[in-house]
Parts: C-alpha cells; sequence; structure tokens
C-alpha cells in the first residue's frame, strides 16, 4: 500500500501554426545564412524552436534527447521568459530516468527562479517533495526529512481551498515519517488527509496506512476501527479482502475469539480470496480459543486437506491436538501418525502429542516407542526436552524399567537447564527416587532443587519429599 510518488505537469504541445511558423524562420534564416555569409543567425524564434522540440521529445518518450534539449536551451538562453519552465520540465525527465538527484537540483532551481504568478509552482514543490523522497527510498534516509519539509512548504503555500495536491503531500508526508521510524508523525498526516480531503482518490490508502501503522503500534482498537472504515467505504477497493483480514486480526489480539471467529469466517468462504487459507486457519484457532474443539479439528483438517497449504502440517498437528482435547483419541491419533513424518519442531511436537495419547490410554510401550524412534533421527531441537519428559513419564508407567526412572528425568533437568521443563525434571526425579527407596540420592536432589529452585511453585511438595526421604 505504500506508493511511489510520481512527477506532474503537461507539457507544451507543438501546434500546426507553430510548425509553419517555425517553417517560415527557418527559410529565412537560410536566406540569410546565404546573403550575408554568416555561419549562423541567432533570430528570435530559435528560443522557441528549441523549447518545442525538447517538449514533443518528453511527450514522445524519448526522455534522453528532450533532457539534451532542454539542457541546450538553459545554457543558451538563461534569461529567457520560458527558462523557469524548461528548467522544471528537466526535472520531470530527469525524474523520470531515475535521477532522482539531479530532478532535486532542477525542481529546487526552478522553484527559486519562478516568479509569484508560475502556474507550475505547486507542481513544483510536489516534484521536489518527490524527488527527495525516492531518494530517502534508494537509501538516502536523511532525504525523507527534507521531503517532509518539501511538502510542508507546499501546504502552506497552497492550502486546502487553493491547492490540488494536499493529498498527496499528506499522504507521502506519511510515507516519510513512517520510514524515519516516527509512526506518530505518520498517523498525524494519514489522519490529516482522510479528514481533510474527504473526496480524494488518496483517502482510501491514508484510510489503509493509518490502520497499518496503528497495527505496527499495537494499538489495536484503533487498527481494527480504521480497517473496518476502510472496508465499510470502500468495498470495491483492490485491498477490501486484506484489510477484512487485518480487522479480524486486530479482534484477534484483542481476545475478541467470537467475533475474529466470524470474520475469519466471512473471509474462509469468500470466492477468489487468495488467503483464505489462512482465514480458515485463523478461524480454527479462534474456535479453539473457545474450548469448541470439536469444531476446531474440524476447521483444522481442512486446512491441512488443502493442497499445497502452507499450514498444513500444523494444521493437522493442531486437528489432532484437539481431537485429544475432544475425547476422540483413534481419530486423534490417526492425526498425529500422519504429521509425525514431517520435518523440524512440527514433526518433534506431533511425536509429543501422540506419545501423550498413549499414555493417557495406558499405553507406555507405544509411548516409548515413538519418542525413541523420533529421537533416533531427530537434530538437535528446544522441543526434544518435551520428548524426553515423555520418555521418562513412559517409563515410569513400565514396572520392570522403574529403575531407569530417576536418570530418565535428571536427562533433562541437567542436561536443559535453561529449559522451562528443567525443574520439573528434577522434581520427579525426587520422587521416582523416594518411589525407589533410593533416601540418600532423594536428599541429594532436593538440595539440589533448592539451590537452584527455591522459589518455584513445585518447592514446597519437594520440602515434603525431604521429610520422606529423611
Amino acid at each position: 500500500m505504500r506508493k511511489q510518488p510520481a512527477p506532474r505537469g503537461c507539457l507544451l504541445k507543438k501546434t500546426r501554426c507553430q510548425s509553419r511558423w517555425v517553417e517560415r524562420t527557418r527559410q529565412f534564416t537560410w536566406i540569410l545564412f546565404l546573403l550575408l555569409g554568416m555561419a549562423r543567425v541567432i533570430t528570435a524564434a530559435e528560443p522557441l524552436e528549441t523549447y518545442t522540440d525538447a517538449a514533443n521529445f518528453q511527450n514522445n518518450g524519448i526522455l534522453e534527447l528532450a533532457k539534451e534539449e532542454w539542457q541546450t536551451f538553459l545554457t543558451n538562453y538563461p534569461e529567457h521568459e520560458l527558462a523557469v519552465k524548461a528548467r522544471y520540465y528537466l526535472g520531470v525527465c530527469h525524474f523520470e530516468l531515475n535521477d532522482h538527484a539531479a530532478a532535486e537540483e532542477a525542481f529546487h532551481e526552478a522553484i527559486l527562479q519562478a516568479p509569484e504568478d508560475f502556474e507550475l509552482l505547486e507542481d513544483a514543490y510536489l516534484n521536489l517533495g518527490s524527488s527527495q523522497f525516492a531518494q530517502g527510498r534508494d537509501g538516502k534516509k536523511k532525504k525523507y526529512q527534507q521531503a517532509v519539509q518539501t511538502y510542508s512548504k507546499l501546504l502552506t503555500l497552497f492550502p486546502l481551498e487553493l491547492g490540488k495536491y494536499g493529498d498527496q503531500a499528506l499522504y507521502f508526508t506519511g510515507d516519510a515519517w513512517h520510514a524515519l521510524g516516527d509512526r506518530v508523525q505518520a498517523t498525524v498526516a494519514y489522519a490529516r488527509l482522510i479528514s481533510e480531503y474527504a473526496t480524494s482518490p488518496m483517502r482510501a490508502d491514508g484510510i489503509f496506512a493509518l490502520a497499518a501503522t496503528f497495527d505496527e503500534q499495537a494499538e489495536h482498537e484503533k487498527a481494527a476501527g480504521y480497517y473496518q472504515m476502510y472496508v465499510d467505504e470502500y468495498p470495491q477497493a483492490p485491498h477490501v479482502n486484506q484489510a477484512a483480514l487485518a480487522r479480524a486480526e486486530m479482534l484477534l489480539e484483542m481476545k475478541q475469539f467470537a467475533e475474529a471467529g466470524q470474520s475469519f469466517g466471512l473471509l474462509a468462504t469468500k470466492p477468489g480470496f487468495e488467503s483464505a487459507h489462512l482465514a480458515l486457519y485463523r478461524q480454527a484457532y479462534c474456535s479453539w480459543q473457545l474450548n469448541d474443539f470439536a469444531t476446531a479439528a474440524e476447521q483444522y483438517a481442512a486446512v491441512a486437506r488443502t493442497p499445497n497449504s502452507p499450514h498444513g502440517q500444523q494444521a493437522g498437528l493442531m486437528s489432532g491436538r484437539s481431537l485429544f482435547h475432544n475425547g476422540d483419541t483413534a481419530a486423534a491419533k490417526t492425526w498425529l501418525q500422519s504429521v509425525v513424518v514431517a520435518a523440524g519442531d512440527v514433526g518433534l511436537e506431533a511425536a509429543h502429542w501422540l506419545a501423550r495419547v498413549h499414555l493417557h490410554e495406558n499405553q507406555p510401550t507405544q509411548a516409548l516407542q515413538v519418542v525413541d524412534t523420533v529421537l533416533s533421527g531427530a537434530a538437535p531441537s528446544p522441543f526434544s526436552v518435551n520428548l524426553l519428559m515423555d520418555r521418562a513419564d513412559a517409563l515410569q508407567q513400565i514396572p520392570d524399567r522403574l529403575s531407569e526412572v530417576p536418570q530418565a528425568y535428571l536427562v533433562v533437568a541437567r542436561n536443559y537447564k535453561d529449559h522451562e521443563l528443567a525443574p520439573h525434571g528434577l522434581y520427579h526425579a525426587i520422587f521416582a527416587s523416594l518411589d525407589l527407596k533410593h533416601y540418600a540420592q532423594g536428599i541429594e536432589l532436593v538440595k539440589e532443587f533448592m539451590s537452584s529452585y527455591s522459589t518455584h511453585e513445585l518447592a514446597r511438595d519437594v520440602r515434603h519429599a525431604e521429610a520422606e526421604c529423611r
């Protein structure tokens, strides 16, 4: 939605009358050459001829030749009454040729030399700001500040009732402040555009930019309001679906899950909407947050079945989790097993939840098999810790492997001390030692726990375990 400013201003058109007059002048000049033996005679028509040729080249898109002609005109006739216009149009040529620094210089000179009644003065200010803005976008960040100053000058000289480019000046002022990192000033400019230029073709873009800027500042309620304004006032605008999607995201951020889910649902069924799969994925998340696990499972499954969906594997995982929460362990295992083979953390997480389902069904051997199979071929990952905890939990449910349990938990506690599960691993190792009547080991582990986690919520239970060990 951020736009690139374009140069403004019309060029002189070469009329039939002018062409005939220029031709007669050429004939007259040639006669003088012959009669007087002069190498060249400068007549009053030559400046206009050069000017007109430059204008024709520019009108026909032959910008390099136009640029040369404008420069020739300004070199030969710097005091001519058309010199200011020539310099202005030279700036337009430079801008179109992406030489924004040269364009800035030309527009600046045109403004300095312009009489008070110069009809292209507002255009010159707009294009000067655009040249500075373009240089900012090209990496010269300080030029954004200069663009802001130029647009401000334009708005002062050409207020709402007099000017024709105030809406553009405000929009690109907002973009310049945004690029400078001052989002507060950006919102001021966008808001002024919206309020002062109700019929401007830039207003829709201003509303979207204002909403997006509030979005970036985590001002979710304001962002949602302006996204809704865009949707309501410009239902045929090209970005209306993106605005509706962004508004739903703001509702989600504000934890208004029911309303957000409805909004995502409308977008998920919108014909031709390229982000429909994302809307459905987010709708499923809303259902999950509302504890409607049956609906969430169906919605996640629909996303997982969508061909080439970037959220397919995660959606399959979440469908399995939703089914597990809803008590349908058989269907949960089917989905989780389909995702376990996935690479990366999503596969590890699916294995974790598949192991939890097996443990829930008192199938520790199957849980252990899932964990050991996945860990044997997995790259190191923070999520591996969850699987190591699952492994220890599974061993604890297998009678003839209870002796392995304390060490299994200690792998988590000692090898991953910065992980949130580390104190839980040490806690379970203490009680596993107590169950095995390894009291001395239990006391040592209590000391280890209290030295690192004395303020942890589990510390009180650990103190009770210490008493039992003694």
